[in-house]
């Protein structure tokens, strides 16, 4: 009976040891996993972020002097006024108008308008063909 009790003061201690040095392994792994994971999707948000429109696409969207609505509007990338005969852009999908210069700009890094970052990037997807229509498919 003593040598029992003295084997279970013995082994009793290094399973504890033992159970907190496998907690301890299981945390780190955790934290390698998480801090990886966290990396990934910073990485991941950078290069979205970052992703301009081509230049051959850039210079597909319509440019134009300024007069009319433009005039007196605050370009949103320098903050200064657009002014009569100056070149601007006017974006296709939300009619944001900005100065040719500064709006060239930022479509290099950015592929959304600044004001409401309506993307553009769907102005590279190609437009779908239109179905043929068939007189049997129609139920007049």
């Amino acid at each position: 009976m003593l040598i029992a009790s003295i084997l279970v003061g013995i082994a009793l201690p290094f399973a504890g040891a033992f159970a907190l040095f496998a907690a301890y392994l299981c945390l780190v792994r955790y934290a390698i996993t998480m801090a990886g994971m966290r990396g990934r999707l910073r990485a991941e948000a950078a290069a979205e972020q970052h992703k301009g429109l081509p230049k051959s696409e850039l210079e597909k969207l319509p440019a134009t002097e300024a007069g009319g609505e433009e005039e007196g509007r605050e370009c949103c990338v320098c903050l200064e006024g657009i002014e009569r005969g100056q070149r601007t852009r006017v974006l296709p999908l939300c009619k944001h108008s900005f100065h040719l210069a500064c709006l060239d700009q930022w479509l290099a890094r950015n592929a959304a308008c600044p004001v409401c970052r309506t993307s553009l990037l769907t102005l590279l997807l190609p437009l779908p063909l239109p179905l043929p229509i068939n007189a049997a498919d129609q139920n007049c």
